[in-house]
């Protein structure tokens, strides 16, 4: 992205959407670069001794415990250019640039927003042994509980048989994959559900296979609580069905951020909601980790050439 190599410093929180984002970025710019997460650093003096040692161009940070960061960054040498991914809330005076996600509807004088997050995720069509190359597939990402949505055995339960009907209703075969959120509980479920079927269920050992669903599945179904998730599978042009889960928020809030983004998407045809059908259509593939990535690099030249 820019002839000349920078160093970038990241640090994140630690969680799976936090981990990814910044792989995503750090796979876009050309740069030498170390990755921090918050839990392995004890103290500020020890962050200290990793600034001074690495001498960073741009210090980048996501995660709201990698937020309070950027203030000793600063306070250290105020010439290093500090930016966050989503919301740094009352530490954004210290960040230079800002990137949130449209659906957090969060404005800064210096911040920027796109549809979709940043990710790590890339298209694999290469061998993958798992596959029935004679039948369509349908690629199921499974996530789990969070602040928004409720997701226990029931649910479980009632997602695994919806999937059973729909594959032997379609002649497809099922290609699931779970998240960490998913919950042990939960996964040990799906496998034993699915045991003895042509259908495959990633057990969690080795590289999660993420890319190759997305480059041999012909459909996919994702549950509605990762925006993360939706996100990595808008770059494919393929279907992708959301499955509804039981909205804690909505009972007591009424609608969140999460149908602000579902909307959006529906409206530019990338995404339906799951109704026990499953249909063909396509759309321009949207990818903004690259765009996100070359307005980094963008706004740090136009820092140092004014100051």
């Amino acid at each position: 992205m820019t002839d000349n190599i920078l160093k970038c410093l990241y640090v994140h929180s630690g969680n799976a959407g936090d981990i990814n984002c910044c792989k995503g970025i750090v796979k876009n710019i050309n740069s030498e670069y170390k990755i921090l997460e918050t839990n392995h650093i004890r103290k500020s003096v020890e962050f200290i001794d990793t600034i001074n040692q690495f001498s960073p161009n741009i210090f980048i940070a996501t995660g709201k415990n990698a937020a309070p960061l950027a203030q000793v960054v600063k306070e250290y040498n105020p010439d290093i250019f500090t930016v966050f991914l989503k919301n740094p809330n009352k530490f954004n005076i210290y960040y230079d640039l800002i990137w949130t996600p449209e659906h957090d509807n969060i404005q800064y004088d210096n911040s920027f927003s796109t549809l979709t997050t940043p990710h790590n995720a890339s298209i694999d069509t290469n061998y993958f042994s798992v596959i029935n190359l004679n039948k369509k597939k349908l690629g199921v990402l499974i996530g789990g509980k969070n602040s928004h949505y409720k997701f226990g055995l029931s649910e479980i339960k009632k997602l695994c048989d919806n999937l059973k009907n729909l594959a032997h209703k379609n002649n497809l075969q099922l290609i699931i994959t779970c998240s960490k959120r998913t919950g042990l509980n939960n996964q040990i479920y799906i496998q034993k559900y699915f045991m003895h079927t042509e259908h495959w269920v990633w057990r969690g050992k080795g590289p999660n296979p993420f890319n190759q669903i997305l480059g041999h599945c012909d459909y996919f179904l994702v549950t509605a609580d990762s925006i993360n998730m939706i996100s990595e599978l808008c770059i494919t042009g393929k279907p992708i069905f959301i499955y509804k889960l039981p909205n804690f928020f909505y009972r007591f809030f009424g609608k969140s951020k999460f149908d602000s983004f579902y909307n959006k998407l529906i409206d530019l045809n990338i995404v339906k909601w799951f109704e026990s059908e499953i249909d063909d259509w396509s759309y321009k593939p949207i990818d903004n980790t690259q765009y996100v990535s070359k307005k980094i690099v963008e706004e740090y030249t136009n820092y140092v050439r004014n100051n």
